[in-house]
């Protein structure tokens, strides 16, 4: 008997021929989610070569840049009430006469605030404030962007862990009338020259603090300066745990200077 014009043959031949091809499709689907998986290259791992791989440049356990500097602050003012310093970062060291500071909006490149030291300049006008940060035993740096008016007098110190309005153990200081940037080194009342500070412009100073060798270098807009393997004041014995920001009680020292953008970083 011949079955091909038989109608319930050719149905079932059809069925046959869909679920067949239902099938090959399937394994084309697995085969291609398994076996070509490796979407980077043709190497014999399953393995994305294209995937972003952190770069760690130690053997530890993570996926950091362990060269790249670790941060231990930074301040920019922008969360801070305009008007009189009042945070909690920072403490009051002394405030006397017509000497104050203040947080202001200066409209610094289109918009900001920055901390502004307000100095008298009658004997016995003062003002002195200090920001505590977490204590450093290692290499590090702190850098700043400044602007003095004309004639004005500030000065930038690092202090030890517990010597806090006593004896700082780097100091630098802008001196009138000629804008000299000093740094101070131990057992010498006189500062060394570091550069110029052209008034009312922006400039930024560094401090970097090489604690083994108990020296520090200062920067002046990134460039190296004369102020380089500069001894502690003291001798340090103990890691550093404040910076301060001061004018002092001398008469004839005082005027306006505008501080923004305080970094600390550990560079070892």
């Amino acid at each position: 008997m011949c079955t091909f014009g038989n109608p319930t043959f050719t149905r079932s031949l059809r069925v046959l021929s869909i679920f067949s091809l239902i099938v090959l499709v399937s394994l084309i689907i697995v085969w291609s989610v398994n076996g070509c998986s490796d979407n980077g290259n043709d190497d014999d791992d399953n393995d994305n070569d294209d995937t972003f791989t952190p770069i760690d440049d130690d053997d530890d356990d993570d996926n950091n840049d362990d060269d790249a500097p670790l941060p231990i602050f930074e301040i920019d003012f922008e969360d801070y009430e305009l008007g009189y310093l009042d945070h909690p970062d920072w403490e009051k060291g002394r405030e006397d006469g017509a000497s104050r500071m203040e947080i202001v909006d200066i409209g610094k490149d289109g918009g900001g605030q920055a901390l502004q030291v307000q100095g008298g300049t009658a004997q016995g006008d003062i003002v002195q404030y200090f920001y505590q940060y977490e204590s450093i035993d290692a290499d590090f740096s702190v850098e700043f962007d400044f602007m003095p008016a004309d004639g004005a007098y500030f000065a930038f110190g690092l202090y030890e862990q517990g010597s806090i309005n006593t004896t700082e153990e780097v100091i630098i200081e802008m001196q009138p009338p000629n804008g000299y940037v000093l740094a101070y080194i131990k057992g010498s009342s006189s500062g060394r020259n570091c550069g110029v500070a052209d008034y009312d412009t922006w400039h930024t100073a560094t401090v970097v603090v090489h604690i083994a060798d108990e020296t520090f270098d200062v920067l002046l807009d990134g460039d190296a300066t004369l102020c380089a393997d500069m001894d502690f004041l003291t001798g340090g014995q103990n890691p550093f745990s404040y910076f301060g920001v001061m004018e002092t009680s001398a008469e004839g020292y005082g005027g306006t200077v505008t501080l923004d953008n305080f970094l600390g970083e550990i560079t070892e």
